[in-house]
């Protein structure tokens, strides 16, 4: 079995970032980005050797949706949640923050999506410019994934195909989505 390696390298992954927030357009980024998007995708596949190690990635009881007065986070996205919050905005010499509207539009897009399928939320994501990028993610993964769960969420795996498709052929998503890649 390769779960051994593969939660202890995802885990190292995001813990890194706890010490060294990546730069932003770094190669550090685009890792970070890969390593969420493999979890995005496993918390939307629910395997049985997954399941019982996810708590380390997200809040898997009911405090994800009902959290308590002195709650704080124990879980890794949880934790860098609250951490990218609290840094600094970057901002351009015109004093705009900078940020990859498509990407935060990508993210808001599907976690407002209404279906009771479970889908990947990273999965069209192809870069992100920053670490705040990814807030959303962070902030609403483990809320989002325990009400998809217990509300008997089915996987939409025709939007997890696609967003394979996409990310394995590098095509865009109007490519995949229309079927001309």
């Amino acid at each position: 079995s390769f779960w051994p390696i593969i939660l202890t390298e995802l885990f190292r992954v995001i813990e890194h970032v706890f010490t060294e927030a990546p730069a932003d357009g770094s190669d550090d980024l685009a890792l970070l980005l890969s390593a969420c998007k493999f979890l995005d995708l496993l918390l939307v596949l629910q395997t049985q050797e997954f399941q019982i190690q996810q708590w380390m990635f997200i809040t898997d009881t009911i405090d994800a949706v009902y959290r308590p007065e002195d709650w704080t986070p124990e879980s890794l996205l949880d934790q860098l949640a609250e951490m990218v919050t609290n840094l600094p905005e970057h901002k351009t010499s015109d004093g705009k923050s900078k940020s990859l509207q498509m990407v935060s539009y990508a993210v808001e897009a599907e976690f407002n999506a209404p279906s009771t399928l479970r889908r990947p939320f990273l999965g069209f994501v192809k870069q992100i410019g920053s670490i705040k990028d990814l807030l959303d993610f962070f902030s609403r993964i483990s809320m989002v994934s325990y009400e998809s769960i217990y509300g008997l969420g089915a996987v939409d795996w025709d939007a997890v195909e696609k967003g394979l498709m996409a990310e394995m052929f590098q095509g865009g998503v109007e490519e995949v989505a229309d079927g001309t890649s």
